[in-house]
């Protein structure tokens, strides 16, 4: 289990952003002949937390979501179904989105850090890139 599996089982498990992507959500990078609108889902930074009793046993992640689609108008409206998707999740249990389910553990999402918008140069691609931290335990 990884940050990155985390957010990306839960976008791929949210109906939303299934109507808007088509299933279409990647980890790392996003093959040049995806069809779009597309996610992709990178780890920028990972630790762990420590306290004076000790380790926790959380670690905490940074997690860019990056969300492509033809327009400015429709990469913005998936970036805002991701901001959805992800937020109000405190302590939740996550699962696999395999058959059958496999328990990731709990984890905790807020937004942090980004949220860019850029376009191809022949302008046919744009990009809106959101950072999230992710803090989580098995």
């Amino acid at each position: 289990m990884s940050a990155l599996k985390i957010v990306a089982a839960l976008l791929k498990a949210d109906p939303e952003i299934q109507s808007l992507t088509g299933g279409r959500v990647f980890l790392l990078r996003r093959p040049q002949t995806s069809q779009l609108p597309a996610i992709t889902v990178t780890n920028i930074y990972e630790g762990e937390d420590q306290h004076l009793a000790g380790a926790t046993a959380y670690f905490e992640a940074t997690i860019a979501v990056a969300c492509f689609a033809g327009s400015a108008v429709a990469t913005d409206d998936l970036g805002e179904a991701v901001k959805a998707c992800l937020s109000d999740i405190t302590e939740t249990a996550v699962e696999s989105g395999e058959s059958p389910p496999a328990p990731f553990g709990t984890a905790t999402i807020w937004k942090s850090g980004g949220d860019v918008m850029d376009w191809s140069e022949d302008n046919s691609v744009v990009r809106r890139i959101i950072d999230f931290t992710v803090r989580w335990r098995r």
